[in-house]
């Protein structure tokens, strides 16, 4: 039996197709290094040896209680950097996690939209500064809303974060404009 390259050419790519859409669909997210705390690809957010992270950490909670112990922390302690670390499995409805100036959101659990929710996005950030953002997995539902939004904000990380069927963009990032300057975001 005489084979073509043409036929040969079909079954590769065929072959490449199913292997991309298995290999897709069943992404999961790895997370940071579960030994340690999340650390910006640059440098860390302390930048005096004296600070002392505050350090936040919830397994399955609601998100609305996480975020108003997430405010009171900042309040507490408007200069200090908050470490949070969540470890289980939370639900987006109304409101997305919201994340203040000086925080660093390391995710070993999953964020998943409820049906039909209202919020625009998953996890917030807007009009801050050296927010870092690691690990989990977002999943939108196919929700119209974002994954995670940062808007007019700076020195922002984003890392090892898997997020999937969200409406609108995974990952919306809006600095300070042109005439801000060292204001650089990674993602």
């Amino acid at each position: 039996m005489k084979v073509s390259a043409r036929s040969v050419a079909f079954i590769h790519a065929t072959i490449l197709w199913v292997t991309l859409i298995s290999t897709s669909s069943s992404a999961i997210a790895q997370g940071p290094d579960p030994q340690g705390r999340y650390v910006p690809p640059t440098s860390s957010f302390i930048s005096d040896p004296t600070e002392t992270p505050i350090k936040l950490t919830f397994g399955t909670l609601p998100l609305a209680q996480i975020q108003q112990q997430l405010n009171a922390a900042r309040a507490s302690e408007a200069d200090s950097p908050i470490v949070l670390t969540l470890t289980g499995n939370y639900l987006v409805s109304d409101h997305p996690l919201t994340l203040p100036s000086k925080t660093s959101l390391v995710l070993y659990g999953s964020m998943r939209a409820r049906p039909g929710a209202a919020a625009a996005s998953m996890i917030s950030v807007s009009g801050q500064t050296q927010v870092a953002i690691s690990g989990g997995f977002l999943d939108a539902h196919g929700s119209h809303l974002s994954g995670i939004d940062v808007e007019s904000s700076s020195k922002v990380n984003i890392d090892a974060v898997t997020i999937t069927h969200t409406g609108q963009d995974g990952i919306v990032l809006k600095g300070g404009g042109n005439t801000v300057w060292d204001s650089g975001s990674a993602i």
